[in-house]
């Protein structure tokens, strides 16, 4: 029987067992218990960011951004339709016009040039996203942001312990917003965090993640007692899965520097297989070595046959988002063809490159 190698196996440390126990012992499991506070400590050691909230998903983190720039019924928000759907629904459920940008092809990223070109006197927000934990063009697209006043989200999903120019991706914006679901580099099953980067939105932002209160104020013995004071929805991370997380942050370089020796091996690797297993186009070692090793992704124009051929010797792989812009609900903010996207999302095939797997 052939063995199938899967496409992601979730890193596990060893200590999670340990730290979870200690929070049973203590019998307190709702949010900003011992291992919370642990946690985000880790992170601000690693992103040098101050302002930091554990949250339920990623997902809770752009809509809580969302909620804190009061996006409003017509402000015009500019986004990668290739991307997952969450970093659209943030924002459409505030009531906002979704402006699809294309990528670039060797990034996957938001172009410059199509932000500039979709910006109008209307636009509220930027939110770019860093496919593969990587970006080389965040600082300038920081810097048109801030000449046109207009807010930069950063949906830094896959992008824990990735950095340009030495700084933490998701510390450019105003907002970032990092993932802990189990299909990243490091997890706690489902988790993700926000990063504060503009001082004047922390406020808003510690009042919606306590459902509208400022409760948050009150255990920290600023008000005796707390109120509603704006919209808000349950969105803190509970203690247990703040320990799972704290298990997995303490491990976050050695995770990073094993999947990089993963992937930059599978890749040597799928430079040299058979024709029936080699995609069109892969991108460099250069690219790849300024990631946080979390896709080792490549093209290729007959893509469903080089899934299957790759099925056959017993290994998965997978391809990615279908675009926004072309999927059911998303037509409706359908405005031009992004024929870049349209062409990656055709093309694109995903390689494993987990901790416990080499071609």
């Amino acid at each position: 029987m052939l063995l199938i190698i899967p496409f992601h196996i979730p890193y596990i440390s060893g200590k999670e067992n340990e730290y979870i126990a200690n929070v049973i012992a203590k019998k307190s499991f709702s949010g900003i218990g011992d291992y919370h506070h642990k946690a985000i400590q880790l992170l601000k050691g690693l992103t040098k960011v101050e302002s930091i909230y554990l949250t339920t998903s990623c997902t809770s983190a752009l809509e809580i951004a969302a909620l804190a720039l009061d996006i409003q019924t017509g402000d015009e928000v500019i986004l990668p339709s290739f991307t997952f759907v969450s970093t659209a629904n943030a924002f459409a459920l505030r009531g906002a016009k979704l402006l699809f940008a294309d990528i670039d092809e060797h990034s996957l990223n938001i172009s410059l040039q199509e932000i500039e070109r979709l910006t109008t006197a209307n636009t509220k927000a930027i939110v770019v996203v860093h496919y593969n934990g990587y970006s080389d063009n965040i600082s300038q697209i920081k810097e048109f942001a801030q000449n046109n006043n207009i807010f930069l989200i950063e949906d830094a999903a896959q992008a824990i312990n990735g950095y340009c120019n030495n700084e933490h991706l998701g510390t450019f914006g105003d907002i970032g917003c990092i993932s802990f679901h189990e299909t990243k580099n490091i997890h706690c099953g489902e988790g993700g965090c926000i990063l504060v980067n503009n001082q004047n939105l922390i406020d808003k932002i510690e009042h919606i993640i306590e459902k509208g209160t400022n409760r948050l104020d009150f255990l920290k013995s600023k008000t005796k007692f707390y109120e509603w004071k704006d919209l808000g929805f349950s969105a803190d991370m509970d203690e247990i899965r703040a320990a799972f997380l704290t298990a997995q942050l303490e491990d976050i370089q050695k995770v990073t520097n094993q999947r990089m020796r993963n992937l930059l091996h599978n890749l040597s690797q799928l430079q040299n297989v058979p024709n029936r297993l080699q995609p069109d186009y892969l991108p460099t070692e250069k690219y790849f070595a300024q990631t946080n090793a979390h896709i080792l992704w490549g093209l290729s124009k007959n893509r469903e046959q080089l899934i299957q051929n790759f099925k056959t010797a017993g290994i998965t792989v997978y391809s990615h988002y279908t675009p926004l812009h072309l999927s059911s609900f998303g037509k409706q903010f359908y405005e031009s063809p992004l024929p870049v996207t349209e062409k990656v999302s055709r093309q694109i095939v995903r390689f494993p490159v987990h901790t416990k797997f080499s071609i």
